[in-house]
């Protein structure tokens, strides 16, 4: 994807990320690909999913914390991985199948399609994860502690359930409603090819 000096040449004022999972390595990878840029914490957007990570998740949050605004998406789950850039005079998205991981970006084979424009194609499917997620911050991180540091046992279940309803409790008092709107234009059209053949006949 995009580089540091690409970031730098094209003047990116804004960055907007929505990643299913992010690894510490991962995070840190953007921590240091953005250094220089001047973003405020309010011009960098992290959206990941409920269950982004289940090793290290609230050192993970603490490190996108410091540079960025971080979402927790909790319904439906997000599954995509965009990456879009806000510059002087056009908007560039990265989307595809990279997550904000070591994996996506540098270990595996990864298929991201670069569209630039002069105006942003996705605000709706950014107002919609806004809508349907809450703000990261010290409550959540100490709860995602708690969720990683649960030890097997019979009352394991019990205690994940009340962190769940923590953050089910934090999710209802940052969103006054949830929000889905139609999302058909994101998808693709494929034609199927059977149907097309009888078509042709």
């Amino acid at each position: 994807m995009t580089s540091r000096n690409e970031l730098k040449k094209s003047k990116t004022q804004t960055i907007k990320i929505a990643s299913a999972y992010i690894s510490i390595k991962g995070a840190q990878y953007l921590k240091d690909t953005i250094t220089g840029l001047n973003l405020d914490s309010e011009e960098i957007e992290d959206y990941c999913s409920s269950s982004f990570n289940e090793q290290e998740p609230s050192n993970i949050l603490k490190l996108l914390s410091t540079f960025s605004t971080v979402y927790i998406v909790h319904e439906p789950f997000l599954h995509s991985k965009v990456y879009e850039l806000h510059t002087e005079d056009s908007v560039i998205t990265y989307c595809g199948s990279a997550n904000l991981t070591e994996g996506g970006l540098i270990n595996n084979y990864e298929l991201m399609v670069k569209n630039k424009s002069n105006k942003e194609l996705l605000d709706n499917f950014w107002e919609d994860l806004w809508q349907n997620s809450f703000e990261v911050d010290d409550e959540v991180i100490a709860l995602y502690h708690q969720y990683s540091s649960v030890i097997p046992s019979e009352s394991t279940q019990k205690q994940v359930t009340k962190i769940n309803n923590q953050l089910q409790t934090i999710y209802e008092q940052q969103c006054i409603e949830s929000h889905y709107s139609i999302l058909d234009g994101f998808y693709f059209e494929v034609d199927d090819p059977l149907t097309s053949k009888q078509k042709r006949q």
